[in-house]
């Protein structure tokens, strides 16, 4: 990694183009280099394997020395001689929203899945063309009750999923959505 001349708290890559590390940029947030027990850093990459590749670089490096965490999770100690290492645990999103309101309405979408898939299996299962049977236990022919179904199935699912947004609007009053934002729209026509 090579630090950009003018701009000090700026890391990048470059020494070889065929190193899976190229062109990822380290931006340290506080601006400085020197820093104490925790520090926070950006890292700007090609594809999301660089990043992955980025940790096993600083662990090798460094072993048991610096744990790098993404921002999804959070270090605490389990003993009180290290508690000054842990990090702030937010138990509320950004924006504040309650999304527990959503749950029922995607336990429902799941039942409703399950219960389509299902009746496609044993649709598959009685089918007397032997490449559909072949198929059965490795996939699941959506189509396979027919398009009257699917279609009926689609339109139930959406109506759920609208549903439960509807009940999330009501507990969280800043959210607005409209039903035509949820819909699918296919063609009869081109099937």
């Amino acid at each position: 990694m090579e630090q950009f001349k003018t701009i000090k708290n700026v890391f990048i890559h470059k020494s070889s183009p065929y190193h899976s590390l190229y062109g990822v940029m380290v931006i340290c947030q506080n601006g400085d280099i020197e820093y104490g027990d925790k520090f926070t850093i950006e890292v700007h990459s090609r594809c999301p394997s660089q990043i992955v590749s980025l940790i096993h670089y600083i662990n090798d490096v460094v072993p048991f020395r610096i744990i790098v965490t993404t921002t999804n999770y959070k270090i605490t100690s389990n003993i009180t001689e290290l508690t000054h290492y842990n990090e702030e645990i937010l138990l509320d999103n950004e924006n504040g929203i309650n999304y527990m309101q959503l749950g029922p309405s995607a336990l429902n979408q799941t039942s409703m899945l399950l219960e389509y898939l299902d009746m496609c299996m044993i649709n598959m299962n009685m089918s007397k063309d032997q490449a559909i049977l072949n198929k059965v236990g490795s996939e699941i022919d959506l189509f396979a009750c027919g398009l009257d179904k699917f279609a009926e199935f689609r339109n139930r699912l959406i109506d759920e999923v609208y549903a439960g947004i509807q009940n999330f609007e009501k507990s969280n009053k800043s959210i607005h959505v409209s039903q035509n934002s949820v819909e699918m729209i296919i063609d009869d026509d081109e099937m």
